[in-house]
């Protein structure tokens, strides 16, 4: 960080040091490099803008979230069906409508969750190292050969 911010616990300006967090939903935290106090959260980074869809939830004629069956009429105030690909865009997926769910906003945030905590802590072996391979990615009987 280039710009100095107050520590309310040393009472000094100072350009605070910056500890990526693995656990929880924050990117990284502030601390003070004098009395090594946490100041904040620090906003992620912004990165090179993700591949949109051409597709759009209103445009595919299905008023429903295929995961849960609720109607968009049954929705919550601040809720909408959303558009989720099946195999990520950044992953190689297609933008075609094979590879297109309509979600609504709680499943399509709970199908995300899902793929990164399995992602994070079931593609690891006994001994933690990570074996290879995604969630998104469909596992054939070939894939577990040899793992008995």
């Amino acid at each position: 960080m280039n710009e100095t911010i107050f520590c309310k616990y040393c009472e000094q300006e100072i350009y605070p040091e910056i500890y990526e967090v693995s656990e929880g939903p924050h990117y990284a935290k502030f601390v003070c490099p004098n009395c090594y106090r946490f100041l904040g959260w620090c906003p992620k980074p912004k990165q090179a803008k993700k591949k949109h869809t051409k597709f759009k939830a209103s445009k595919l004629d299905i008023d429903y979230c295929e995961l849960c069956g609720r109607k968009s009429t049954q929705l919550g105030k601040h809720e909408t069906l959303e558009v989720h690909h099946k195999m990520p865009l950044e992953e190689g997926g297609l933008d075609e409508e094979s590879n297109i769910l309509v979600l609504c906003t709680a499943c399509h945030r709970l199908v995300h969750w899902v793929r990164l905590y399995l992602n994070k802590h079931l593609n690891n072996d006994d001994n933690g190292r990570h074996q290879g391979g995604n969630f998104a990615q469909p596992v054939t009987a070939s894939d577990n050969e040899g793992t008995k």
